[in-house]
């Protein structure tokens, strides 16, 4: 009874103050205040009426299906952790516009919290990158949608204690063995890493707690770096105080696990893939995830 009506008195402190961090966001960051303008919205509805009542061909297809359908190779590697997590990363070898046989630098693609290696496809970064000559190989941390086996057959996703790890052991384990298996593939000592939000946090555990590795990354490009609280927004830092409370939440009443797809597919009617995919919905689907990130100042 404690833990709910904290809960309760949180998210109504949340909402009052929301408006209060977008006008401090919009003030420090004006470019981004209004992430969607009339022509923003313009262009979005005429680029759905070009479209005419076409679906998306990439829509709803997972990583190895769209890199296949765009004509590029794709292959699945398998890599087990130290502490028996199984995660599936996804590799380009090499792409259609690029020559075969010729060395390539590896580059690993880490997405951040809440998301998975298919977040790099919403746009053509990983295909540009194969392009150009780089070995791509897309990441897929513990516990999502690509990567939810163990050497334990009782620790599956339906076991809460499947989920006691965090970003911590995303980073000395995933990372490291990652990197392992990246250089018994292609040769390549060192790689580039490129990792958001939490993507990034992952590379500094590694890195600081495992220093031999820093000789194995020639650059690491971290966008949207959450790597300390020092900017974090005032409202946001209670939150960060009251982690425990929620971590018994979602021990107790989701077995530690967080579906977002399940929950908004509950309450839409509509698989996530699908939400924004006519028009009517499509340009306020972008402005909300446009607006998003402004509640992650880190």
């Amino acid at each position: 009874m404690k833990f709910i009506l904290i809960s309760s008195i949180v998210l109504l402190w949340s909402k009052l103050n929301e408006i209060d961090l977008i006008r401090q966001i919009g003030e420090e960051y004006p470019e981004i205040r209004w992430p969607m303008t009339s022509t923003d919205r313009k262009i979005c509805y005429d680029q759905f009426d070009a479209m005419g009542e076409k679906q998306n061909p990439d829509t709803g297809l997972s990583i190895d299906q769209l890199l296949t359908r765009h004509g590029y190779p794709v292959q699945r590697i398998n890599v087990t952790t130290e502490d028996g997590y199984i995660l599936g990363v996804y590799r380009i070898p090499f792409s259609p516009k690029s020559s075969i046989g010729v060395a390539k630098k590896a580059v690993l693609l880490q997405h951040g919290q809440g998301a998975n290696g298919l977040a790099w496809l919403v746009q053509s970064g990983p295909r540009n990158l194969a392009d150009r000559g780089f070995d791509v190989f897309i990441l897929n941390a513990r516990g999502n949608t690509y990567s939810q086996g163990h050497v334990d057959p009782a620790m599956t996703p339906d076991n809460v204690k499947y989920w006691d790890f965090s970003f911590h052991e995303m980073g000395i384990y995933d990372l490291s063995a990652i990197i392992e298996m990246v250089t018994e593939t292609t040769g390549n000592n060192a790689m580039f890493y490129v990792g958001h939000s939490m993507g990034t946090a992952m590379l500094a555990v590694l890195l600081s707690t495992r220093p031999e590795y820093n000789t194995r990354t020639l650059t690491g490009f971290l966008l949207s770096p959450a790597i300390q609280f020092g900017r974090t927004a005032p409202q946001l830092k209670f939150f960060t105080r009251g982690s425990n409370y929620f971590q018994y939440f979602f021990n107790k009443f989701l077995q530690g696990k967080y579906e977002g797809n399940k929950i908004i597919e509950k309450y839409t009617g509509k698989r996530p893939e699908y939400l924004c995919a006519k028009k009517r919905d499509a340009c306020g689907c972008n402005q909300i995830r446009l607006k998003i990130p402004q509640f992650k100042r880190i």
